[in-house]
């Protein structure tokens, strides 16, 4: 089980094909990022199923950066792993172990329900990205529906009325005044440190103006994902040469900065390296186990 959320800048109605990453980028990128997304399901060595292959033995592993270090230090290892590996680990982030542990308790309590009950009581628009789905998402890499369950809370003017659960009663409340602005003032200052590297040509702070919560034009999203378990013929029918399973398949986010917060104990989280990077391109280039780290946030960007 884990929980995600995903940073985007909003878009103003007069300009809906302009989103902003690092830098301004027109949409028509997105076929960039689906020609990604299919490469990465057959370079890199074996994924999914067969990930037993994903390893950091070499110790070129997913960075875990301490963000007490002082601020040009933090500066120079996010910049670094954003654009070599693009997923990092970050500890000491700020974000109290009761928001994280009570977010995945709210989590729990939501998905302890049938499927039909988390329909009916959060009904899935695509175009809000908002509401409860249920192994729905199909990926550009393997061309079949993800092996998971996700309610999306979009903290958008709208965007979730209707849509909130009844059961647990608390959880729109505490996603509301806990997780998502916790999580949210970690990923501006996030952002505004890459900023300072990335982004030299925009006035400072102009991500974290862009990127804002309950507007009309906000375009964030909080996940929170299960993978429901698998009975022992379905995992060694993955298994058979010449099946493909994948809970998540290789995919590359479509957003300005990711979140994700994993339990110790369930692991099977991997990355690959930026493809766009020296350290990412060629046959070289691998998957990498990604470890849970207690009280810790991964970051993709």
């Amino acid at each position: 089980m884990t929980i995600k959320l995903d940073e985007t800048e909003k878009q103003p109605a007069a300009a809906p094909d302009i989103c902003l990453t690092n830098v301004y980028r027109a949409h028509s990128d997105d076929l960039v990022e689906t020609a990604d997304e299919r490469r990465l399901f057959s370079v890199g060595g074996t994924t999914g199923i067969g990930a037993g292959v994903a390893s950091d033995e070499d110790g070129d592993g997913v960075p875990i950066i301490d963000l007490a270090q002082p601020a040009e230090v933090v500066e120079e290892e996010l910049w670094k792993a954003a654009n070599d590996v693009g997923f990092f680990t970050v500890i000491n982030h700020g974000i109290p172990q009761e928001v994280i542990d009570g977010m995945f308790e709210q989590s729990i309590a939501f998905f302890d329900q049938t499927v039909s009950e988390k329909k009916e009581q959060c009904p899935f628009d695509r175009a809000l990205n908002s509401g409860y789905e249920f192994k729905e998402q199909i990926r550009p890499s393997s061309g079949r529906p993800d092996q998971k369950e996700s309610y999306h809370i979009s903290p958008r003017a709208g965007a979730m009325d209707d849509r909130w659960p009844t059961k647990p009663t608390t959880l729109r409340g505490f996603a509301e005044t806990a997780m998502i602005p916790e999580a949210h003032q970690l990923s501006m200052r996030i952002l505004s440190s890459l900023e300072r590297r990335g982004c030299t040509h925009l006035e400072p702070g102009t991500l974290e103006q862009a990127i804002t919560l309950w507007g009309e034009h906000s375009r964030s999203c909080l996940r929170i994902l299960r993978y429901p378990p698998m009975t022992v013929e379905e995992n060694e029918e993955m298994q058979v040469p010449g099946n493909v399973h994948w809970r998540a398949a290789p995919h590359t986010d479509f957003s300005c900065l990711s979140l994700l917060f994993q339990r110790e104990g369930e692991g099977g989280l991997e990355c690959r390296a930026n493809p766009r990077s020296a350290v990412g391109s060629g046959d070289k280039a691998k998957w990498l186990p990604v470890h849970p780290v207690k009280g810790a946030s991964v970051s993709t960007s």
